[in-house]
């Protein structure tokens, strides 16, 4: 006989969408951030469906830099 699971969507919205998530997220984009250098920087938000953080250049010397090297995906790695 097989059990059926129900997932509790209601919970799961919360846990991705709760300041936890949002906290780790940012720690994982700091280490992301110092790994690529000055010019860079993270924006924590919550979304519609969960917490997101962008990392983005933020000035134009690091965005060439970026555009060129792709600096931002090689620091994810």
């Amino acid at each position: 006989m097989s059990k059926v699971f129900k997932l509790n969507k209601i919970g799961v919205r919360e846990l991705l969408k709760g300041e936890d998530m949002k906290k780790v997220l940012s720690e994982k984009a700091d280490e992301i951030v110092g790994r690529c250098g000055d010019g860079f920087e993270s924006d924590p938000h919550i979304g519609r469906n969960r917490a997101n953080v962008l990392i983005k250049t933020n000035s134009i010397k690091s965005y060439y830099k970026n555009l060129k090297e792709n600096t931002i995906l090689k620091a994810l790695k």
